[in-house]
């Protein structure tokens, strides 16, 4: 059976993977970088005052290899952009 915080953060994993991000809407035992996490945040969920309506935070945590070099870096600044404007986008679209 599936919930609306299930559906939500899958569509939201589907966003992230349409703009070329390699993402996970769990934490893995195993991580291999370069990924993006969809994780809770606090609070994970506060009640709207629409009805019975209930806002879902969520963080992206981005994790890149381990790197001194500049092209990682610069490998993970555009990965926190992409994921900041997308996310940007997801929230005036709603």
């Amino acid at each position: 059976m599936t919930n609306e915080i299930t559906i939500s953060k899958a569509e939201f994993k589907l966003d992230l993977e349409a703009a070329g991000i390699k993402v996970l809407d769990y934490v893995p035992e195993r991580i291999v970088p370069p990924i993006v996490i969809i994780n809770s945040a606090s609070p994970y969920l506060t009640p709207s005052s629409l009805g019975n309506e209930y806002i879902l935070a969520l963080e992206l945590v981005c994790i890149a290899a381990t790197a001194t070099n500049k092209q990682a870096t610069e490998k993970l600044d555009e990965t926190i952009a992409l994921s900041s404007k997308l996310y940007a986008s997801i929230l005036s679209s709603s």
